[in-house]
């Protein structure tokens, strides 16, 4: 038996992010976020990617 909010996950379209255009990089900043700050949340992984490069 699913529970609600796993079924409305599955079928939830997420996009891609704007500078990479890979949905697992949204997803990472969707789950980052605290207080509703988003784009601090965007800046953690593209810091960190550019520090990889």
């Amino acid at each position: 038996m699913l529970h609600r909010s796993s079924v409305a996950n599955r079928n939830r379209n997420i996009e891609s992010d704007p500078i990479y255009r890979n949905r697992l990089v949204s997803m990472l900043v969707d789950r980052i976020p605290q207080n509703g700050k988003k784009s601090l949340a965007y800046q953690i992984p593209y810091q960190a990617m550019k520090r990889i490069r």
